[in-house]
């Protein structure tokens, strides 16, 4: 018979797996952040080059090296496809769940523990952060091990050198923030609580750790420099850290405190307690831990709220320590002595899960190439089905019925969105509406710019050319017909080629950009 000390980890890896691992590779490779990471990691791996990362043959200075890595690992085991370049990402996300799971038990208890575990297991923004092939799912993780053991160092004067050796990971993963995160949040943190102590630094082991953190991730640092001649560092650290932050690139702009709405939506269902649990926080009941973890959500949220350039990934690491608190709140809240607050806060989750199918469904009808997928919306019922049921079981006193029937509503919209809803929609974007076009062509070139994803469905270098002059001497000298990829907003130049073609013209899912693809014919 199973212990009772190993049931929860036997449960949570087994809806674990389904979560983040059932039909991982349903849609091919098409976004475009894991397009270019999954290529570079193949480029890589083909020419036997540990240090230089490179998308289409080009210098590729967004993110360091070690997601690569993982990416490569994949390749090997699963062969060079979907699977194999988002496993590792899935596999960190129920490594993550296990280990917030071990730590919060360690820490609160378990209980906490695992309404956290369930609370993350149930968010559809962890979900998907978790099965996508990006550096995010591996940077969360090192920084989640870096603040743990940075507390543990603070309250139990041990653990500091693992925390710096997570924090190198971090570093070699996505760079600066795996430093300033944690620098940020154990200042605060030591003032907050009182403890800015000589005795309490020392416990930090800062010089030793400062070390440790060089020995490990300098060395790919300095090689990559040396290699590239300062062009990935000059281009990572100024154009991918600095004019990122102080700059909107790539169109993905936001607004003053847009990380804590991100936050919000990231940790739904259960983020509508958010309000309740933070006013926990700031009374003298809070443990350290959660104070701990308060700090970890306001420094991520206040810092990214300053940043010219936003995505939804960037809240990633804040999403396991506002778990946290929103468990910490819910294992002590009481059916019996709650009043009506509670009632409302679940009704008002009920309207907003209302709200997602039906926003859902006029979304997709207000697309001309996706409006016939409006029934799509249909499976995002179980949300307001499972809010529904949880009323009533709050209504009877029963809260681990109501918290259960809210995450088996979100879990199964889950299951849906990954094994139905998104790769339906996914059929639509333009690489795969044209395989049976592209596959036919030997030579294929691009004029500007064009989908990246076609550089991955093809698996090879494809040779772009900036201006019409170029591109007719390369077609002077070939033999065969020559497909162009491109943009529609370049077809009237492309037109005045010889023999041009238009092969398709269709919109690129999820961006305003449309593909354009021309043949030259012999």
């Amino acid at each position: 018979m199973m212990s009772n000390s190993i049931r929860p980890y036997f449960i949570l890896s087994l809806l674990g797996l389904v979560l983040f691992f059932f039909q991982l590779d349903s849609t091919n490779l098409y976004i475009l952040d894991e397009v270019k990471n999954s290529t570079c990691a193949l480029e890589m791996k083909e020419r036997g080059d540990w240090i230089v990362p490179t998308f289409n043959n080009e210098l590729r200075t967004d993110k360091p090296v070690l997601h690569y890595y993982f990416m490569q690992l994949g390749y090997l085991l699963f062969g060079a496809n979907a699977f194999g370049a988002r496993f590792f990402s899935a596999f960190f996300g129920l490594a993550l769940v296990l280990l917030s799971f071990y730590f919060t038990s360690r820490i609160l208890g378990k209980k906490t523990a695992w309404y956290q575990s369930i609370i993350l297991l149930g968010s559809l923004q962890f979900n998907i952060q978790f099965r996508l092939a990006v550096p995010d799912p591996y940077l969360i993780v090192w920084l989640y091990l870096t603040f743990v053991f940075l507390y543990f160092a603070i309250e139990e004067q041990k653990g500091a050198m693992l925390a710096f050796v997570f924090a190198a990971l971090g570093f070699l993963t996505k760079g600066l923030i795996a430093i300033v995160f944690p620098g940020l949040v154990v200042l605060i943190y030591l003032i907050w609580t009182k403890k800015f102590t000589l005795s309490v630094l020392k416990s930090l082991r800062i010089p030793e750790g400062i070390l440790i953190f060089l020995l490990i991730s300098l060395p790919w640092y300095m090689a990559v420099g040396i290699q590239t001649k300062g062009e990935w560092l000059s281009g990572f650290f100024l154009k991918h850290n600095l004019a990122r932050y102080t700059d909107t690139m790539e169109g993905h702009s936001g607004f003053f405190l847009l990380p804590f709405l991100l936050l919000f939506i990231a940790l739904l269902p259960f983020s509508v307690f958010s309000f309740p649990a933070i006013k926990k926080v700031l009374k003298t009941e809070a443990t350290p831990f959660i104070k701990f973890a308060f700090i970890i959500v306001v420094v991520v949220g206040v810092f990214f709220s300053f940043s010219k350039t936003m995505l939804p990934s960037y809240i990633g690491p804040a999403i396991p320590f506002l778990s946290i608190i929103l468990a910490y709140h819910l294992e002590k809240m009481k059916p019996v002595s709650t009043g009506k607050s509670n009632i409302l806060i679940l009704i008002f989750l009920f309207l907003i899960c209302l709200a997602i199918p039906l926003a859902a469904f006029f979304a997709l009808k207000d697309q001309a190439m996706l409006n016939k997928y409006a029934y799509l919306a249909f499976f995002f019922l179980p949300l307001p089905i499972g809010a529904l049921v949880a009323i009533f079981f709050w209504y009877k006193k029963n809260k681990n019925a109501a918290f259960y029937s809210i995450s088996g509503g979100w879990g199964l919209t889950i299951i849906f969105a990954f094994s139905i809803t998104l790769p339906t929609i996914f059929t639509e974007n333009p690489v795969e509406k044209s395989q049976h076009i592209w596959k036919r062509y030997d030579t294929v070139v691009a004029y500007k710019q064009f989908n990246p994803a076609f550089v991955w469905s093809l698996q090879k270098v494809i040779p772009v050319y900036h201006d019409l002059t170029s591109l007719k001497n390369v077609l002077i000298n070939k033999e065969s017909k020559v497909l162009i990829l491109s943009r529609t907003e370049y077809k009237e130049e492309l037109l005045q080629l010889d023999q041009a073609n238009v092969m398709v013209e269709h919109q690129d899912l999820f961006e305003s950009s449309s593909t354009l693809l021309l043949s030259i014919d012999d």
